[in-house]
């Protein structure tokens, strides 16, 4: 806002980034620390995939949960990662249906996702390509911040049991639950959630695109 230079901005950003690891070696037990540090720098990794479901053999070759998952509690604690579980239904309460193992790991803010990923400000401002580069994975993170501001619940998003169905958020309201699909651009497209309807008949499916806001065949586009 004072300076309209995004070169300062990402200065400012990559202080924070280092002012975070510093932290690790400050208040974290000192056997986490490696850990830590592998984690907080694989999430870029997991996020530029097609599946951003979080594997701990992206942090190390080989590595299982059990070496990982205390690591990964602590940067949730900490408030460094938002973790969106894996639903097996979308039934009410929708936490007694959570796969707890399996989970999606979003950096605590879009803005310092883009510097730990080293994206040219340039290649922001200019839009379009970067986000299709990425497959998603800055306006899906967005949106897992935005969600984690403003909901009194857990993160969660759901996957059919044949795997070819998926839908980025859930949202339990009143005695139902919402799926909320986040797309980068104004792809109409939304096979996951027809299949989500089909499965779970929510009241309404919720879509974010580029697309103005409208209801489109009981999808509402926001």
């Amino acid at each position: 806002a004072d300076t309209a230079d995004m070169a300062q901005v990402r200065a400012v950003q990559r202080n924070i980034l280092a002012g975070y690891e510093l932290d690790f070696a400050k208040h974290a037990p000192a056997a986490y620390i490696p850990k830590l540090t592998r984690i907080w720098e694989s999430i870029q990794a997991h996020l530029s995939r097609e599946n951003k479901r979080f594997l701990f053999s992206t942090v190390r070759h080989g590595a299982r949960a059990r070496e990982f998952e205390d690591a990964v509690c602590w940067l949730r604690d900490a408030g460094l990662l938002r973790l969106a579980y894996c639903a097996e239904s979308a039934g009410v309460p929708l936490a007694a249906h959570l796969k707890r193992e399996r989970f999606k790991a979003y950096a605590l803010d879009t803005g310092l996702l883009s510097a730990m990923a080293r994206i040219d400000p340039a290649m922001l401002v200019a839009g379009g390509e970067i986000f299709s580069a990425y497959h998603g994975a800055f306006a899906e993170n967005y949106a897992a911040q935005q969600l984690g501001c403003v909901l009194d619940q857990e993160l969660a998003y759901w996957k059919s049991d044949s795997r070819k169905a998926e839908v980025d958020f859930l949202w339990q309201r009143g005695d139902g639950v919402l799926p909320l699909e986040v797309k980068a651009g104004v792809n109409p497209h939304s096979k996951s959630l027809r299949a989500f309807r089909e499965r779970f008949a929510p009241r309404i499916l919720l879509r974010s695109t580029l697309l103005n806001l409208r209801c489109d065949g009981g999808i509402l586009n926001i």
